[in-house]
């Protein structure tokens, strides 16, 4: 039965089987991420296919198979996400998604590391607030 069901399957639908499948092993593993599958309806037309929380960063992602072809409104919608501060992208395969997770993680890392340098350079104050953030 699953066989027939995976054939009536079109490529897309299946690729978003295949992610759904991974982002929940990841929550299951206790790995920082929250997700959803936007809904396709009026209202959501246009919008990626994916919202999802990873390390504390808003990421868009929209699924399209090999050929898949991402449309003027998806475009459009996608680029208002990016200007938004979300992390957009198009993916074709898991390791797609997966590689735009990792490409976000190593960048929280290197955020911590520069913001480390920044707090160094201009000093220590005696409160522990330097320019209206506190340090943890």
């Amino acid at each position: 039965m699953d066989e027939l069901l995976i054939m009536s399957k079109g490529p897309e639908s299946i690729l978003r089987d295949h992610i759904s499948k991974k982002l929940n092993e990841m929550l299951k593993a206790g790995d920082p991420i929250n997700f959803r599958k936007v809904l396709g309806s009026v209202a959501t037309n246009g919008e990626p296919d994916w919202d999802i929380v990873y390390c504390g960063i808003p990421i868009k992602l929209e699924a399209k198979a090999p050929d898949g072809v991402v449309s003027k409104l998806q475009r459009y919608k996608m680029l208002q996400w990016a200007k938004a501060g979300c992390v957009v992208g198009v993916v074709r395969s898991v390791e797609d998604v997966l590689a735009i997770l990792d490409i976000v993680k190593k960048d929280i890392h290197e955020m911590a590391r520069f913001r480390e340098r920044i707090y160094t350079i201009i000093g220590d104050a005696k409160d522990g607030i330097i320019r209206g953030e506190r340090r943890s």
